[in-house]
């Protein structure tokens, strides 16, 4: 999994609120629709689909964890239960 693509890099820190969700939910539409990704180390919020549409080897990526795994969760984080990548 590799985050550097050719383009720009922005990074821009909200204030956690009731409605951050629906901005952030907006500002994942963007980065879809334009082609970019968001950074995993950084990034709480992003879905697993918006993972799979921005990572062009996610669905391979989440079958090696799979088979590295093999039925049992060995590598597991709170990120990747949340991508569903374990």
């Amino acid at each position: 999994m590799s985050f550097p693509i050719k383009g720009y890099t922005v990074a821009i820190d909200f204030p956690n609120h009731k409605n951050i969700s629906s901005l952030l939910n907006c500002l994942d539409k963007m980065i879809v629709n334009s082609g970019g990704r968001i950074y995993l180390a950084k990034d709480r919020h992003m879905s697993s689909e918006t993972f799979e549409r921005t990572y062009n080897n996610a669905v391979e990526f989440k079958k090696s964890i799979s088979k590295l795994n093999n039925g049992k969760i060995r590598f597991s984080s709170l990120l990747s239960a949340r991508l569903k990548i374990t």
